[in-house]
């Protein structure tokens, strides 16, 4: 997942980025609008640019034209791996209901004061998450489903716990080791999920991308 504070803001002046402001101007989807996106993927593919799909909320960009350059850590695993080192040019280029296609270049090397060989963060988790079974887990998230019995405390939600009867899967954040997220399984697959302490709920199509959904929100301050 790439967190704001990793985004660096594109100022390239080049010829993408004109493209790319040309989009921008255009505040509506037009045919006009269409042509500049079938221009920049045409671009992009003459640079070598990689294309893959993903999660918005794995890879920052929402819109098609957003885009931001982003320093890939030596550690990276994924689409980026290849560019491990690399300072990039990542373009969202498609929309789609849970993933957005992408395009990403190098640019140049990372410069050396800037590469991050390995994640210096350490989290813990709270004892109470071995009482159930983990589902899902990165560095510093992890959901699990805890046992009915147990009472998570958290003064974010109505009555002062998460209510496990409504929902069987709770996301807890390894950097100050609380709950920050409710989860459940639909009949059709699918997850529905939100925050602690919020009344709107969203429904993603895996667990793995309900998890990204609440773990961007985190990352950008709103768990």
């Amino acid at each position: 997942m790439i967190s704001e504070d990793t985004v660096i803001t594109d100022d390239l002046d080049d010829d993408v980025s004109a493209i790319l402001k040309a989009m921008s101007d255009d505040g509506t989807w037009t045919s006009k609008k269409s042509a500049l996106r079938e221009e920049l993927v045409s671009l992009l593919k003459k640079r070598r640019y990689l294309s893959f799909a993903g999660s918005p909320y794995k890879y920052y960009a929402h819109r098609v034209g957003d885009s931001y350059l982003y320093d890939v850590p030596l550690y990276k695993q994924g689409w980026l791996k290849r560019f491990r080192g690399k300072r990039v040019r990542i373009v969202c280029v498609g929309s789609g209901r849970y993933k957005r296609d992408y395009m990403a270049g190098a640019l140049a090397s990372t410069p050396k004061e800037l590469v991050v060989e390995k994640l210096a963060h350490k989290y813990d988790f709270p004892s109470y998450v071995s009482s159930g079974e983990i589902v899902y887990k990165t560095r510093r998230f992890l959901v699990f489903k805890p046992e009915n019995s147990l009472e998570i405390l958290t003064a974010k939600e109505s009555g002062g716990y998460v209510d496990l009867r409504e929902w069987g899967m709770v996301l807890v954040d390894g950097k100050d080791s609380l709950p920050k997220g409710k989860l459940k399984l639909n009949d059709d697959g699918s997850v529905t999920c939100g925050l602690l302490g919020w009344k709107g709920n969203h429904q993603a199509p895996s667990l793995r991308e309900a998890a990204a959904y609440l773990t961007d929100k985190i990352f950008r301050g709103w768990g």
